[in-house]
C-alpha cells in the first residue's frame, strides 16, 4: 500500500538527502576576510587570499546517495514491513554517520583552517546554532521524517 504515511516520510528523506546533495552546506568567513571555508557535499575548500585548497568530502554525496536510495527501495517494500523496518533502522544509522561527518569537518578540519579573533569557544557555538539553522531546511526534517517513519512502520504492524 503505498497510500500508507511512511511512504511520505520515506519520500521526505529521499528529497532531503538529495538536497542535502544539491545546496552548500556551511560557509565561514574570517573575521578580517582573507580566509573563508565551504563545505558543500562534494568539497571542503578553503581560500586564503587568491590561494584554495580543496580537500574532496565525496563520501558525504555517496552516503547521501545510499540513504536517498535505501529509501525509495523501502518505499516499495510495503509487503514485506519486516524488511522495510530494518531498512529503515538502517538509514537512521546512515544518516547519523552523514551528521557525524559534517560535525567533523566544520568542527575538526575547518576551524583548524580559519584565523578566528575571537575565542574559539564563542566561534564554535555560534557556528553550532548556525549550521542548526542553515541544516533545517534540508537535514533536520529528514532525520525528524525519518523518526516518525520508524514508528509508523512498527504501529502498522
Amino acid at each position: 500500500m503505498l497510500q500508507r504515511i511512511q511512504t511520505l516520510f520515506l519520500a521526505i528523506v529521499a528529497v532531503g538527502m538529495i538536497g542535502m546533495m544539491a545546496l552548500p552546506i556551511w560557509d565561514k568567513i574570517s573575521l578580517d576576510a582573507t580566509q573563508s571555508a565551504h563545505l558543500t557535499a562534494f568539497r571542503l575548500i578553503h581560500q586564503q587570499g587568491i590561494s584554495s585548497t580543496i580537500t574532496p568530502v565525496w563520501y558525504l554525496a555517496a552516503l547521501g546517495a545510499i540513504v536517498a536510495a535505501i529509501a525509495i527501495f523501502a518505499i516499495f517494500q510495503y509487503k514485506n514491513r519486516l524488511l522495510q523496518s530494518g531498512l529503515c533502522a538502517v538509514n537512521s544509522i546512515l544518516m547519523t554517520i552523514v551528521m557525524g561527518l559534517i560535525m567533523y569537518f566544520i568542527f575538526g578540519k575547518a576551524k583548524d583552517f580559519l584565523i578566528l579573533h575571537q575565542p574559539i569557544q564563542v566561534i564554535l557555538l555560534l557556528d553550532f546554532i548556525r549550521l542548526l539553522w542553515r541544516c533545517w531546511p534540508t537535514f533536520w526534517p529528514t532525520v525528524s521524517f525519518d523518526g516518525m517513519k520508524n514508528l509508523f512502520v512498527l504501529k502498522s504492524e
